[in-house]
């Protein structure tokens, strides 16, 4: 390698000490750039603490469509059954009105709603099942509003214990904000007792 001496000082040791001086600085500018950016997040989610509201919900069932005895290998479409254990399955038409533009502000990214229903039976002692639900991003399209919604997802129970069986649907809501953690809410809009005799 050439190089020329001056004042003791080597052009090659002149390259060392700026790339060295280089890195160090580009360094230093990262973390800089890093610890005000979360220092800025976590000043933005202290600001939303202070906001609390709670969405406007309705919901009500306007009828059971079919309430019917079926196979557990049905869903999955086995030829060959597994077990003789049969579930119920039902099918419901409801009305539903979700405004949930209260929810947002200005640290809000999307909202993530669901409707469940709720029920105890001999087996288990808690049920929740997973019938509706919806990814709401934008303020502008956060009112919901459905007069002959069906559920999204199959309602079946785990044996045979939804005949007249009260069921509490429940409205969640979890909030995902810009900067912060999630946070999210419930509430029992509806009872119901389901028919006593299967329907098809």
């Amino acid at each position: 390698f050439f190089y020329r001496k001056k004042k003791g000082i080597t052009y090659n040791t002149i390259i060392d000490i700026m790339g060295h001086t280089v890195w160090i600085r580009a360094n230093s500018l990262f973390t800089l750039s890093t610890t005000a950016l979360a220092f800025v997040a976590v000043l933005a989610s202290i600001t939303d603490v202070w906001h609390v509201a709670e969405p406007d919900v309705f919901l009500r069932v306007k009828s059971i469509e079919k309430l019917r005895p079926m196979s557990p290998n049905a869903a999955h479409r086995k030829k060959a059954p597994t077990s003789t254990e049969k579930n119920d399955e039902a099918a419901l038409l409801f009305e539903m009105r979700l405004d949930l533009r209260p929810l947002f502000s200005w640290n809000t990214k999307q909202i993530f709603v669901s409707i469940d229903a709720e029920y105890e039976t001999e087996r288990n002692a808690r049920n929740t099942i997973s019938l509706w639900d919806s990814i709401v991003t934008t303020k502008q399209n956060a009112l919901l509003n459905y007069q002959n919604a069906r559920n999204k997802y199959r309602f079946i129970d785990q044996g045979t214990h939804l005949r007249g069986r009260e069921v509490n649907y429940v409205v969640r809501w979890e909030v995902m904000p810009v900067a912060g953690k999630l946070y999210g809410g419930k509430k029992v809009v509806e009872r119901m007792k389901m028919p006593e005799d299967y329907l098809d």
